[in-house]
């Protein structure tokens, strides 16, 4: 085991041996590092069910939000998505 962490939808590892992860639940993005101390990169309720990563040559952590929760299925046929979806960066610590 490398750390014990929430509900995980998408995952990435930097050059450093950090590993991020999506947490859906604290609209967050939590990051491993090698010694297994987890840590929060970023929080803020914009960040609904992250899932899709990408780091940049720049620095950044870049994701979308994919809004599963929202779909019509799990709102008794309602679909509550917020168009458009949108790509969010995040410097790397």
């Amino acid at each position: 085991m490398v750390a014990e962490t929430g509900i995980c939808h998408g995952m990435i590892a930097d050059a450093k041996g950090n590993i991020y992860l999506s947490d859906s639940p604290d609209h967050a993005i939590q990051y491993v590092t090698p010694d297994g101390k987890v840590h929060f990169l970023v929080k803020d309720e914009r960040l609904i069910w992250p899932d899709y990563f990408g780091i940049g040559k720049d620095g950044y952590l870049y994701f979308s939000c994919s809004q599963m929760n929202r779909l019509p299925k799990y709102n008794n046929g309602e679909d509550k998505v917020e168009y458009p979806f949108r790509v969010y960066k995040v410097k790397l610590p």
